[in-house]
C-alpha cells in the first residue's frame, strides 16, 4: 500500500478560498443591511432587480399590512417571479407575506405586468419601515416606506 503525501499547496489554496468566501459573505451581508436601513427608493418609484421592474404603489396597515405591487418583466424572454417580498421594521426584523396574490401568474412574458396586493401579519403597533423585493437568487431592492 502506498501512502500519498498531502500537498501543503492544496491546503493553502483551500484556506485562501475559505477566507475569500468569508470576506465576500461579510461584505454582501453588510451591503444588504445598509440598503435595508437606508433605501434610496420610495413608494411610487420604479425599481429594477434582475429580470423584473417593481412599483410599490400603496402600503396600508390596520390589523394587517396590505402592500400593493406591480411587477413587470423587463427582459426579452418569459420569466418566473415567485412573489418574493419582505417587510422590515425599524429594528430590522423581517416579516414575510402570507403568500402571493392568487390573481398573479408565476410566469410573465416580456413587457407584461401584473399587479396584486400582498398581506403581511405584523404585531399590533409595529410599522414597516422598508420593503425588500427580490428576483430569484438576487440581493433584491429596498423601498423606504416611511414618509
Amino acid at each position: 500500500m502506498t501512502k500519498t503525501k498531502s500537498s501543503p499547496v492544496l491546503a493553502i489554496v483551500i484556506v485562501i478560498g475559505l477566507l475569500a468566501y468569508g470576506a465576500y459573505a461579510f461584505i454582501r451581508t453588510n451591503s444588504q443591511k445598509q440598503a435595508r436601513e437606508h433605501p434610496s427608493a420610495k413608494i411610487g418609484d420604479v425599481v429594477r432587480d434582475g429580470n423584473f421592474s417593481f412599483k410599490l404603489t400603496t402600503v396600508e396597515c390596520q390589523k394587517r399590512c396590505m402592500v400593493s405591487l406591480t411587477v413587470t418583466n423587463s427582459d426579452k424572454a418569459p420569466h418566473h417571479w415567485y412573489g418574493d417580498i419582505d417587510l422590515y421594521d425599524v429594528e430590522q426584523r423581517k416579516f414575510s407575506s402570507t403568500g402571493k396574490p392568487s390573481n398573479m401568474n408565476d410566469e410573465l412574458n416580456p413587457g407584461n405586468s401584473e399587479s396584486g396586493t400582498f398581506v403581511f401579519e405584523m404585531p399590533e403597533g409595529v410599522k414597516p419601515a422598508t420593503a425588500r423585493i427580490y428576483d430569484a437568487l438576487s440581493d433584491g431592492v429596498s423601498i423606504g416606506l416611511e414618509n
